[in-house]
């Protein structure tokens, strides 16, 4: 309905229209499907208690928090956790700051500054007279990126240590293979200092464990000195990736990842530290990666570099994230 008012042309806004007055979007979070609330007066994400995955470690408030809900009504923060979260409209996948809170009846909810970035909602700027101390913001977001220390302290806990990509890791043998205990390889003496000091930091980062129990396949150790000076081992599969199988699992090749790129204004490089390493073996499987150093034997829990069927383990682990 208009009206017309001396010559002016007057819209109406009614409550009987195609506009919902609350909007929800369904996103997959490991795997499972969530229905979100997208909110755009809300100034944070929320996640109930009972929806954070297995896994994702709630970090405790520095001291009592509440939320402030519309209604007026208050919750009580449990903490704060990221949230991998993927769109399955258009496959693309978020790592989202969330406030978690203990409440029965409250749905997941994507607040105003998520939505945006995630292109759920946009908000038309130019139809909008902002006030003043808005206006610089509202510049500054849309002409500017994160620089690379604003990234690093925002997000510092992804660039400790080694991560975990969720996913066990199963490698397949021949049977028909026997197995090879393969004898241990001189290490010189130059470099037993850099590989006792490698080894503990593995043995440290839960990525390998000494072995004291047989083993029906043991490798040697290969060391080698990164572009970096710091020192990599890795372990001589030779024998054993003549038992592993493959998964067979394809790999992306540049063909079918340019047509993805072409109207991409952005790009971004991102590396997993050790990617191999985040990917952790089932038992079975870490018996199979012992290798001999000079005090004793160790196992790998996470896969190894080197083995035959890695990288199409990886690109699977990776791709189901």
């Amino acid at each position: 309905m208009s009206l017309t008012l001396e010559g002016c042309m007057v819209n109406s806004v009614s409550s009987q229209t195609r506009y919902k007055s609350k909007i929800y979007a369904v996103m997959e979070v490991k795997g499972t499907s969530l229905q979100m609330q997208l909110d755009s007066g809300a100034t944070c994400n929320v996640m109930p208690l009972q929806y954070v995955p297995e896994g994702i470690n709630v970090n405790s408030p520095e001291s009592t928090v509440s939320l402030k809900m519309y209604s007026q009504g208050e919750m009580t923060v449990q903490g704060t956790c990221k949230i991998p979260v993927r769109n399955p409209k258009n496959r693309k996948k978020y790592l989202v700051h969330f406030v978690v809170v203990d409440a029965k009846n409250c749905v997941p909810l994507l607040g105003s500054r998520a939505i945006q970035q995630m292109e759920l909602i946009t908000v038309r700027f130019e139809n909008i007279s902002l006030p003043e101390t808005e206006i610089n913001q509202v510049e500054e977001s849309t002409k500017q990126c994160m620089t690379k220390e604003e990234v690093y302290s925002e997000f510092r806990d992804l660039f400790k240590g080694i991560g975990q990509i969720p996913g066990i890791i199963h490698l397949t043998t021949d049977p028909s293979v026997p197995p090879v205990v393969a004898p241990p390889h001189r290490v010189p003496v130059a470099m037993k200092p850099k590989l006792k000091k490698e080894l503990a930091r593995l043995e440290g980062l839960n990525i390998i464990e000494k072995v004291v129990e047989p083993t029906d396949w043991v490798s040697n150790l290969v060391i080698m000195t990164k572009t970096n000076g710091k020192t990599r081992i890795c372990i001589d599969p030779k024998p054993l990736n003549e038992a592993l199988k493959r998964e067979h699992y394809p790999l992306p090749v540049i063909e079918d990842v340019l047509p993805q790129l072409c109207d991409v204004k952005v790009y971004s490089k991102a590396d997993l530290k050790e990617g191999f390493l985040q990917c952790t073996l089932d038992e079975e499987s870490s018996q199979l990666t012992a290798f001999q150093t000079p005090w004793g034997r160790y196992r790998y829990k996470r896969m190894p570099f080197g083995i035959k069927p890695a990288p199409e383990l990886f690109q699977k682990l990776d791709q189901n994230l």
